[in-house]
């Protein structure tokens, strides 16, 4: 009884020492290490080895007490992938135990089984929430093996022992799951601070919670001095008025917003944002704040406003051009023309704008200037002969306009590869050039005509010069008849 009682009393005392351990170290290595070293401290059991399984239920890492060459033949062996018996077969007791009585017979291949011939083995899983995170074996005295109470014991601590493995184990991934929190806090923070864009979440207080550099640039704060903060704290009543309005349409609309504003930085320079607000939902849908995106869109604000100025210019130089101007599409539909053209055909511009169509005109069939339309459609610059044209058919002017003749040229306007996208037609009134010299071709007829009817002659009579102007035409051969005579 003595000897059973002191036995047990040095059990718990290796039990309490395990206990203290396990609250003490954090290293799963070290921790079962020391362990096994505390279990053969005050030789109540001989030896102590722990062996603990990777995720396959590997053996990755084997401690003992008993650090002779004997375990390190162990250590070989099970690197090996040996599996002795007492790990082997202790799942096959319903008790979760298994006792070996007698080493040298039941593990003949183990290099402790000549150490401890006359010892028992008891081994045991170290298991928690069905995951197994090793095994614990003992070699016990044979008059011990079986009693009730150290196994119960050997259980507890066993369990201990696996509870602490499991802690372990969450600590680390714990510790793992942090860091890697931080990690994709740290890689989050740098991307959104690498981008130029203007970032920012509020929650559904209209508190900032989220923001990024460029964002800081634009307030003028750091991040600690804006984050937490409203727009009542870091923008004067106006702006953070404008900025609540939109932000409270976008809370109760539920739906993304956008809007192009100017603002103004901290050191005076002027932006024009495009900012998107879109609502934040968390995994169950409810909303939770917004996030905001704002863009500079200064220079392509400027660049628009120089090119709208740009096409006023030109608008007004087409207009107040004295050249006939006329823009037509790739259908040949008429859609801009100048003031020279109302002034041309004597009717307003709306009259034939949109309507008038180069491909349905008669006219423009008429007169062969389709052909000249085409191979400008095809990018060719074309100039065409002098024509007239009459803007009163069905087809043009539908009776307004008049007969105009025409100097001609028609370009196309390209794309930067070189499609056509329209074509330009321009035309130099010509008429009154046509009708003066048509006149003085009728006045040069009409003298030379009167030129042959009515002559002029020199002649020479008894030595003296006369002059005779004839009212008829003289012909070959035919003497003519003087309407007065004058010697010289």
């Amino acid at each position: 009884y003595n000897v059973h009682t002191y036995h047990l009393t040095e059990v718990l005392s290796v039990i309490r020492d395990v206990n203290q351990l396990i609250v003490r170290e954090k290293n799963k290595e070290k921790l079962v290490e020391e362990i096994c070293n505390v279990l053969v401290s005050n030789r109540v059991y001989s030896n102590a080895w722990i062996a603990l399984y990777d995720d396959s239920k590997r053996i990755k890492y084997v401690t003992s007490g008993d650090n002779s060459d004997n375990f390190v033949q162990l250590k070989t062996k099970l690197e090996s992938g040996w599996i002795p018996p007492c790990i082997q077969n202790v799942n096959t007791h319903n008790d979760g135990h298994l006792l070996i009585e007698s080493t040298k017979e039941s593990c003949t291949e183990c290099p402790f089984t000549d150490v401890y011939e006359n010892k028992g083995a008891f081994s045991i899983p170290l298991q928690h929430n069905e995951k197994v995170y090793g095994n614990l074996t003992l070699s016990i005295n044979s008059a011990f093996l079986k009693d009730q109470e150290e196994i119960s014991l050997l259980h507890e601590v066993a369990g201990d022992i696996s509870y602490a493995l499991y802690n372990l184990e969450t600590e680390i991934h714990l510790k793992e799951h942090e860091c890697s929190l931080l990690h994709v806090k740290d890689l989050y923070e740098n991307i959104i601070d690498s981008v130029d864009n203007i970032l920012f979440v509020k929650n559904t207080d209209f508190t900032y919670i989220v923001c990024n550099e460029a964002f800081e640039k634009f307030v003028g704060k750091s991040r600690n001095e804006i984050v937490g903060k409203s727009d009542y704290d870091i923008f004067d009543k106006e702006v953070a008025d404008f900025f609540r309005e939109h932000d409270l349409k976008m809370f109760e609309d539920n739906k993304t917003k956008s809007n192009f504003e100017w603002v103004t930085y901290p050191d005076g320079h002027e932006v024009y944002l495009l900012t998107v607000k879109s609502p934040l939902h968390d995994s169950e849908g409810k909303l939770i704040g917004l996030v905001g995106n704002s863009v500079d869109m200064t220079v392509e604000k400027r660049a628009q406003e120089a090119l709208q100025e740009s096409e006023e210019r030109f608008k007004l130089t087409i207009q107040q051009s004295p050249a006939i101007f006329e823009l037509y599409d790739l259908n040949g539909t008429q859609i801009e023309v100048n003031h020279a053209y109302e002034e041309l055909w004597g009717f307003p511009a709306a009259h034939t704008l949109n309507t008038f169509n180069l491909f349905k005109s008669e006219e423009v069939q008429k007169t062969g200037l389709i052909d000249h339309i085409q191979k400008a459609y095809g990018g060719e610059i074309v100039t065409v002969p002098p024509y007239e044209y009459d803007s009163t058919g069905s087809t043009e002017a539908a009776g307004l306009g008049r007969k105009r003749w025409l100097s001609t040229r028609i370009y196309p306007i390209k794309d930067v590869l070189g499609n056509v996208k329209n074509i330009v037609i321009t035309h130099e009134d010509i008429t009154e050039e046509i009708k003066s010299k048509k006149e003085l071709r009728n006045s040069r007829e009409n003298y030379l005509e009167n030129e042959q009817r009515a002559g002029i002659y020199v002649c020479q009579s008894g030595g003296e010069n006369v002059t005779g102007i004839f009212a008829r035409r003289v012909y070959r051969n035919q003497t003519p008849k003087p309407l007065f005579s004058k010697t010289i």
